[in-house]
């Protein structure tokens, strides 16, 4: 960091000196033009050469090639992810009823997203995101939040054969999908513009990109929490016996330790934290692969079984994920400790 004064010049203009080696790296020359932006905080961006004002960021669909079911409730998702400001789908002819409902479903799933206009050949599509409304570390919290407790509460009913329980951890999935997407829309924005990195929090950073890593394993943690209730209402009423339950339960709290302990290291950065994390799930397969088996020549009932097989296989990737997310942490702090990698 360097001070300079500012000097008045004429009555009411003030100036300031630019950094040599700022002008040197940046090839200015006197006379080259620079942008100065104010941001939110009060303070200044400049920036060589002119910054063009930002376009609307718009995408045509064309519904008449997406013939294939569900093609085009991806397209919109990934124009939603890409960072589009508008979506248009348009049809020659005209938009079918089905066409339509993919579309509404898409948008359902898409916070800051809205069809503002509806034709018989045309749907717009607009965002009301404004980036700096939604910081990054706060979308992983609440990511964070929603899947360990459908972890906890997918667990909690099979302890007590709860299917209601169950069957409401399945239906947490769409929030979660709703927050990861925003998550990723905010972190494929700034790959394109690192002026954005302060708006959505993470200017200073030692990798503003380990995020995504992060925001996949959250969201991957969710889906193995609704694989699990979906195992759970397929068992319906059958019994398990208390030996294997016992087992799966312990394995259960093994991987949501490794889990509980990655995220407070990654939020918090608790080395130690992420070391405990990554030394839980080191000796997790041999576990797992052990209970399987166990499951495989207890477990007389095939559908039990292969249930209970599926959860076990779904706490490991569970405690894969916490292992995965601490490495990011161990990693980001290399980074910022110049030194340790050296060591």
């Amino acid at each position: 960091m360097e001070l300079r004064k500012l000097q008045l010049v004429g009555r009411a203009s003030f100036s300031v000196t630019l950094p040599p080696n700022w002008v040197k790296e940046n090839k200015l020359k006197p006379g080259n033009q620079v942008t100065l932006t104010q941001e939110d905080d009060g303070s200044l961006r400049l920036v060589p050469g002119i910054v063009p004002v930002r376009k609307e960021f718009k995408f045509t669909i064309d519904a008449d090639r997406c013939k294939q079911r569900g093609l085009l409730q991806r397209l919109v998702v990934g124009g939603y992810i890409r960072g589009c400001d508008l979506i248009e789908v348009v049809s020659k002819h005209r938009i079918r009823r089905d066409q339509k409902d993919e579309i509404q479903d898409a948008v359902n799933g898409l916070l800051g997203f809205g069809i503002m206009e509806v034709t018989s050949n045309r749907v717009a599509i607009h965002s009301l995101i404004d980036h700096s409304k939604f910081p990054i570390r706060p979308l992983l919290r609440r990511l964070c939040g929603l899947a360990s407790s459908m972890h906890k509460d997918a667990m909690q009913a099979l302890r007590d054969k709860d299917l209601p329980l169950a069957a409401d951890v399945t239906h947490r999935e769409n929030e979660v999908d709703k927050i990861y997407w925003l998550a990723i829309r905010q972190l494929v924005a700034v790959t394109h513009d690192k002026s954005l990195l302060q708006k959505v929090g993470l200017e200073g950073a030692p990798d503003p990109f380990s995020h995504q890593a992060v925001a996949v394993r959250l969201e991957e943690i969710a889906d193995c929490a609704e694989d699990i209730a979906q195992s759970l209402l397929a068992l319906g009423k059958k019994k398990i016996g208390d030996a294997e339950l016992q087992d799966v339960i312990k394995l259960s709290e093994l991987a949501y330790e490794a889990c509980h302990n990655a995220c407070e290291a990654f939020f918090k950065e608790k080395m130690a934290a992420a070391d405990s994390a990554v030394r839980i799930v080191d000796n997790f397969e041999d576990r797992v692969e052990k209970l399987v088996e166990v499951v495989r020549t207890r477990v007389e009932d095939i559908h039990v079984g292969t249930c209970l097989c599926t959860i076990i296989r779904n706490l490991c990737t569970i405690a894969e994920c916490g292992k995965r997310i601490a490495e990011v942490t161990i990693n980001n702090s290399i980074l910022v400790e110049g030194g340790l990698q050296r060591l």
